[in-house]
C-alpha cells in the first residue's frame, strides 16, 4: 500500500468514528512497519483497562486489509466481562505479552473470547481420515498451508480435493 493511500485509508476510518485508525494506517507507511498493533486502537496493555473493544477493532482492521497482528511484548492486556468474540484471521504474534481475562461477571460464560479463522478454502489431504495420538501418520505442511484437525464434517469422497 502506498503512503498516500494508507493516510486516505486513515482520514476515512477516523471519520467513520474509528478515532485510532490513522496510528495503524500510519503503521502501514513506515516500510519496517507493516502490522496492526493494540495499541494503534487504543489498548493500554497496563493489566487494568480492559483493552477488549481496541483489541476488537486491531483485529477487525487487519482482517480487513490482510495485516498481521502483534501484540507488544511488555503488554499485560486486561479482558473484561464483556460477551464479545473477537476473530482472528491474520498472522497473530502474541509474543511474550500477557492477558488476564476477567470472567467474574460474565453473564455468558461460554462465550469465546478469541475466534481463529481461516478465508482460505479447507485442503483435504488423501488418505488420511483421522488424526489420532501415535497414530505413526505423518501430517506435513505444504508452502502456506498447514494441515490440521477440525470438527468440520469431511466432504463425500465425489467432492473431496488433495
Amino acid at each position: 500500500m502506498l503512503k498516500t493511500d494508507a493516510r486516505i485509508v486513515a482520514l476515512v476510518l477516523t471519520t467513520l468514528g474509528y478515532s485510532h485508525a490513522f496510528a495503524a494506517a500510519s503503521s502501514m507507511t513506515n516500510d519496517a512497519q507493516t502490522f496492526v498493533r493494540y495499541e494503534d486502537f487504543g489498548a493500554k496493555g497496563d493489566g487494568k483497562t480492559d483493552d477488549l473493544a481496541a483489541i476488537a477493532q486491531a483485529h477487525a482492521f487487519a482482517n480487513q486489509h490482510r495485516l498481521p497482528v502483534r501484540a507488544n511484548a511488555q503488554a499485560t492486556y486486561y479482558i473484561g466481562g464483556k460477551p464479545e468474540t473477537v476473530t482472528i484471521q491474520t498472522d497473530t504474534d502474541f509474543g511474550s505479552a500477557h492477558f488476564i481475562i476477567d470472567d467474574r461477571t460474565v453473564a455468558k460464560i461460554n462465550v469465546n473470547v478469541f475466534s481463529v479463522t481461516s478465508t482460505l478454502p479447507p485442503v483435504y489431504p488423501k488418505g488420511i481420515t483421522t488424526l489420532k495420538k501415535d497414530s505413526g501418520r505423518s501430517v506435513t505442511r505444504r508452502s502456506g498451508t498447514a494441515w490440521c484437525a477440525s470438527r468440520m464434517p469431511r466432504p463425500s469422497a465425489t467432492s473431496a480435493k488433495g
